[in-house]
């Protein structure tokens, strides 16, 4: 079995029919922006400890936990729906109202809440030959304009592997990256995907 059946499967499902794991994931997604994979435990810790006061909510960080917080039944109810209707597009653009999610993040919340999307990193961008600035979204762009770079993103990924095969193939990739020989396979990567769970 995948990683992705074995973690983000039960993870998404558990996302959906809890206001809490929703709100976990999303914080487990915010405070990932910019920071090592291997730190999320600990910054996980402290955000459990302290909430919004946790030193990890920085910047806009901050302002995207408490939206989520706010919003986490209407947020969980979206990605049920999406999840009903298999319309990742709809759930992407409604994740992009949360302060300091851009498209990756509000794709792998995606991933972690419908079991669809992919966190399309420096990474995954070179592999599909894309610039790491062609998928940014302007401040300004009208709401079609937006929408239409959600379609464009979902295309790229979608082009190479299902949400199982990004999932996974993330989990591998970042073992061959030298701060990360501190985990032991790509199975260890994975399971810190069920930080919310625990």
């Amino acid at each position: 079995m995948s990683h992705f059946v074995n973690d983000c499967i039960p993870l998404a499902c558990e996302a959906r029919y809890s206001d809490k794991v929703f709100l976990d994931v999303a914080t487990l997604v915010l405070l990932s922006i910019q920071q090592p994979w291997y730190g999320m435990p600990r910054q996980f810790a402290d955000v459990r400890a302290n909430g919004r006061d946790s030193v990890y909510l920085f910047g806009a960080k901050r302002a995207g936990f408490d939206y989520v917080a706010e919003h986490a039944r209407d947020l969980r109810i979206a990605a049920q729906i999406a999840y009903d209707k298999k319309d990742l597009d709809a759930l992407i653009m409604r994740f992009l109202d949360v302060p300091c999610l851009g498209l990756a993040k509000a794709s792998f919340l995606a991933q972690m809440t419908m079991a669809d999307g992919a966190c399309l990193d420096v990474h995954n961008l070179r592999s599909l030959g894309l610039d790491a600035t062609a998928l940014r979204l302007s401040k300004t762009l009208t709401i079609a304009s937006k929408a239409r770079k959600v379609s464009t993103y979902n295309s790229a990924w979608q082009s190479k592997g299902d949400s199982a095969f990004w999932w996974d193939s993330w989990c591998e990739g970042l073992l061959t990256r030298s701060a990360y020989h501190r985990f032991a396979n790509a199975a260890e990567v994975s399971a810190m995907h069920l930080l919310p769970l625990s």
